[in-house]
């Protein structure tokens, strides 16, 4: 099988390792910084096991590593993927998987759009989160990697080829794989939309210019029950949601069932004591006075147009009081020097550049639904 994974990332990293080595998989990377890379990437995982494996190429030319791929796997962020998926759309062909890990962010909206007129069949795929715990310890060359051992969740178009590329991915990935019940599955999934914004607005809603931090603060070590219970707040918001959809939207967990707890302080104890988390620096930015808030990190750049303001979106289309996640997109958007949402309304001078189902053309609830069953 003939791979192509798009990305330079730490999931990319671990992808490009840890496939590599198998035996039947020809794996090919895209990259933006190929001349960075090594030819074998190392990947450590929590057991202090190493696997080294050599990708087949590596390159920044679409028209080298997509032709004739069975699977394209994107590993991006999600501001990255339009640009990616315009690069890529030429060179697919045949019979051709393009999915992407994780699968949020509208990415189902996203990419028929992109690949609308490709002479390839394409169909899509997008995980709920992504199978891997990593972070890079050399570029290109050594990756931390730790396989998620409850393993994967995916969503399908066409609808009724998911259980095929779940089999796939089962084999490639080496790990479970189930299979959601649609696509919305994925684009409301309370992960990262809520996770970081949540513990980003308690640690620096009332932040002012001049002030300043002598040392990073450790983003899940230090978490705290004010955190944990804004997110509790968020994630109740998200699912009230869910009751004005007509669709099984069972295989996202409230919160506080995902985790095994009962409350916010359990929660803090839970979040703050993942070993795999330990050591996570919040995003800020060395001063000759010390640390501020980076707020152009991916924590606001991805989490707030690709993950708040799509559960904002579909709160829209449905009707659905959000307050709590209008207040944190409300303090964000300043911070961003954006301007997405006016008195808790979609509308804002930036909005056109967002992945909103508004964007897509959704704009009702039966869009939602068709959309998301293919």
């Amino acid at each position: 099988m003939r791979i192509a994974i798009c990305g330079g990332g730490n999931v990319a990293h671990v992808l490009a390792g840890l496939l590599s080595q198998r035996k039947g998989l020809e794996i090919r990377v895209l990259t933006r910084k190929p001349d960075l890379w090594d030819e074998s990437i190392r990947v450590l995982d929590d057991q202090e096991r190493n696997t080294t494996g050599c990708p087949h190429s590596i390159s920044n030319q679409a028209s080298e590593v997509i032709p004739n791929a069975d699977l394209v796997i994107l590993a991006l962020p999600a501001y990255a993927r339009a640009a990616v998926l315009n690069m890529i759309a030429p060179h697919l062909t045949g019979h051709v998987w393009v999915g992407s890990l994780p699968g949020s962010g509208g990415f189902d909206w996203l990419v028929q759009k992109a690949l609308q007129g490709t002479s390839a069949s394409v169909s899509i795929f997008g995980a709920q989160r992504v199978p891997y715990i990593s972070r890079i310890i050399r570029y290109g060359r050594e990756v931390f990697g730790s396989p998620k051992k409850e393993g994967i969740a995916i969503a399908a178009i066409p609808q009724n080829r998911s259980s095929e590329i779940a089999s796939i991915l089962e084999d490639v990935l080496q790990m479970p794989v189930s299979c959601l019940h649609n696509f919305l599955e994925n684009t409301l999934a309370t992960s990262n939309p809520i996770l970081h914004p949540a513990r980003m607005y308690t640690l620096f809603h009332d932040y002012e210019a001049g002030k300043f931090w002598q040392e990073r603060i450790l983003f899940y070590e230090s978490w705290d029950d004010a955190a944990s219970e804004l997110l509790i707040s968020m994630d109740r918001e998200v699912h009230d949601i869910f009751a004005h959809i007509p669709l099984d939207l069972s295989y996202i967990l409230p919160l506080l069932e995902h985790y095994g707890v009962r409350n916010a302080q359990e929660l803090t104890c839970k979040i703050s004591g993942i070993a795999s988390f330990k050591e996570i620096p919040t995003p800020m930015l060395k001063t000759e006075n010390g640390f501020i808030p980076n707020f152009q990190s991916r924590y606001f750049t991805e989490d707030i147009p690709f993950g708040l303001l799509i559960i904002k979106g579909v709160a829209a289309i449905t009707g659905t009081a959000t307050p709590v996640i209008d207040t944190v997109i409300t303090w964000a958007q300043e911070m961003m020097q954006k301007e997405y949402i006016i008195s808790g309304k979609l509308g804002g001078k930036d909005i056109a550049e967002t992945p909103i189902p508004q964007n897509a053309g959704i704009v009702t609830t039966a869009d939602l639904v068709r959309q998301a069953t293919l």
